[in-house]
């Protein structure tokens, strides 16, 4: 039975959020032989925390490998050597022991797992450990064949911030085929697991005070454990991110934090990451688009860059779906991750004054274009909760497609624009989302005319048409009164339970 630890300041569990995941690897007990799962996401996301949570709390026997950051000059014997380390530590032993091969490695350690005791072994960063040699895949598979997959009671999980690297040698590698037991990608947690464990039962704090901060921060574990529940919103952001010590600005390494990200994760290719990344942050693009704002002719190599920057946790692909069913001939690309809007936007270009330690009166007021942004991260916010949104409108489990809807002019119709458009069999729900201090009933007029501009196929004319808003800021008591909307969700209802 798991402990109920609880978080001092707001008197909730401290760790929250992966209740679903925690179900699925508990169920890997059930299994007659070895599992093997796969963790993926992006850096900070909580792929090590949730698996300690496992290990720790559910199996009898834990052990923990992370791969060395890579450095100049570092060899393969550097990660042999702290491999040997770590696993002498799980063996009680007090001297490291001497590793010359990974196939030697992986043998030792299967030798390791206690007999009848279930065991949990984590290869954190795995692509690091097997960095600087091209054969570490394959012996990690033939270890797994011959030895791991034998023992009935280990759970073991490779898993990295590198995702393309686990994507290419293990999940679409033929090498791997059918082994994996479990993939799990981990993304933002859900808002209602951010309320909870940033906030709790503090209903003192405002929804708006809640928004500004979770445009910084998303649904990052890591980032929101750097919140203070007692500070303001401009304290937190301030003390978080322009201050010379601010671990949303500096990482404990010297490197700031989108270094971490960007020079460790993607290594040589981080330069070409990151002006992909530049493209996006005013909203999202086709890859064309991309394309030709980098100056660059369309290739296979941007998509795949594409697809890495997606895997990692960065960028969501959002294919144009035709309504009814269809081919899905274009995509565009957004840009999911607040955090990196926000450091790219505003940190970035204030670093030299940070390290100083010149912003002490900086106020979110001295952000230009931050009432914009604020509107960019709270579109985020709403569309990685899509499922919150299905559930407020009662929807689970029916809609078919979902997604922001983008309707092209042709001779024959006009443009349209939905930020989220969800199709069940019978209906289509148009979702308008809104941040204002003030929202009124030209709202009703702006929904009113993509209504009338949608088009539909001749084969889905019978699909009913419901408008609705999602809305953050003071609704008019005109609004209020008004039916036009099939229901009108406000932003801090999505972040209860």
């Amino acid at each position: 039975m798991a402990r109920n630890r609880q978080n001092e300041d707001t008197g909730f569990p401290a760790f929250t959020g992966r209740e679903t995941e925690l179900e699925k690897l508990k169920g890997l007990w059930r299994r007659k032989k070895g599992a093997l799962v796969v963790c993926i996401g992006r850096r900070r996301i909580g792929k090590s925390r949730l698996m300690k949570e496992f290990g720790q709390e559910h199996a009898e026997a834990y052990l923990e490998i992370q791969g060395l950051a890579p450095r100049s000059g570092q060899q393969n014997e550097d990660q042999l050597a702290h491999f040997g380390e770590k696993l002498a530590g799980f063996m009680g032993l007090e001297e490291p022991i001497p590793l010359r091969s990974w196939t030697q490695a992986f043998t030792l350690l299967a030798q390791a797992v206690p007999q009848g005791k279930r065991t949990v072994v984590l290869l954190d960063e795995i692509s690091w450990l097997g960095k600087h040699d091209r054969d570490f895949a394959g012996k990690l598979k033939e270890a797994w064949d011959t030895r791991f997959s034998l023992l009935p009671n280990l759970v073991l999980v490779v898993c990295g911030s590198v995702s393309a690297w686990i994507d290419e040698n293990i999940l679409r590698s033929t090498g791997f085929m059918d082994r994996p037991a479990l993939r799990l990608q981990l993304g933002e947690l859900p808002l209602d697991a951010c309320n909870k464990m940033v906030w709790g039962r503090k209903q003192q704090v405002s929804m708006m005070e809640k928004l500004r901060m979770l445009a910084v921060t998303g649904g990052v574990p890591r980032y929101l454990e750097e919140l203070d529940p007692t500070q303001s919103s401009a304290e937190n952001l301030k003390r978080l991110c322009f201050d010379p010590a601010g671990p949303l600005f500096r990482s404990r390494d010297g490197l700031s934090e989108f270094e971490m990200i960007f020079d460790q994760v993607f290594q040589s290719r981080a330069e070409t990451y990151r002006n992909i990344i530049l493209t996006l942050l005013s909203g999202a693009k086709t890859l064309s688009e991309i394309s030709e704002a980098m100056g660059k002719v369309r290739s296979g190599n941007l998509s795949a860059y594409l697809h890495d920057l997606e895997l990692a946790g960065y960028l969501r692909e959002e294919p144009h779906f035709a309504i009814g069913g269809g081919a899905r001939k274009i995509s565009h690309f957004r840009l999911r991750d607040n955090y990196m809007r926000f450091y790219l936007k505003y940190i970035e270009p204030k670093r030299k004054a940070i390290a100083q330690g010149t912003l002490e009166n900086l106020s979110l007021e001295d952000l230009r274009g931050w009432n914009s942004l604020l509107g960019l991260q709270f579109e985020n916010l709403v569309l990685n909760n899509q499922a919150a949104v299905e559930k407020r409108l009662g929807l689970d489990g029916k809609v078919l497609q979902a997604g922001p809807y983008r309707q092209s002019k042709t001779q024959r119709r006009r443009g349209c624009q939905i930020d989220l458009l969800l199709e069940t069999e019978h209906s289509l729900y148009l979702c308008e989302m809104k941040l204002r201090q003030s929202i009124g009933t030209e709202v009703i007029d702006e929904v009113s005319e993509k209504l009338q501009r949608l088009s539909l196929p001749r084969s889905q004319k019978h699909l009913n048409k419901f408008p609705v808003l999602i809305y953050a800021g003071e609704v008019e008591p005109g609004l209020q009164r008004s039916d036009f909307f099939r229901k009108m969700i406000d932003f801090g209802e999505l972040l209860k339970n």
